[in-house]
């Protein structure tokens, strides 16, 4: 669980899941929305520098074993390295605002 925008407290180094990536385990992380790269460039640095740092490991995880995924990918985000794509949006040629069903319902 990793939540730049929303989370109180900050986010969450989530060492036992780097360590299984750094020992071979298959991992996908999954998210939303692909905005400005915040959050996955997050994961890529957080894990090696803060749960194993300097594991020969982790010069092979990316892209075999640990795979990213979003739902909408921004063009023009500073995250580059997603594996697998829902939609692809440009907000520099087109901004707007992407709206998830799941954003509001805990309001009601």
């Amino acid at each position: 669980d990793v939540s730049l925008r929303d989370s109180a407290n900050g986010p969450e180094t989530n060492c036992w899941i780097a360590e299984d990536a750094a020992k071979g385990k298959r991992i996908l992380i999954v998210d939303d929305i692909n905005d400005s790269g915040a959050t996955l460039s997050w994961i890529k640095e957080d894990w090696p520098s803060g749960c194993l740092p300097n594991d020969s490991a982790w010069n092979s995880v990316w892209h075999n074993n640990v795979r990213f995924a979003v739902l909408v990918n921004n063009a023009v985000s500073g995250f580059k390295d997603v594996d697998y794509v829902g939609t692809e949006i440009n907000k520099q040629e087109t901004p707007c605002w992407v709206v998830f069903p799941w954003e509001n319902w805990w309001e009601n």
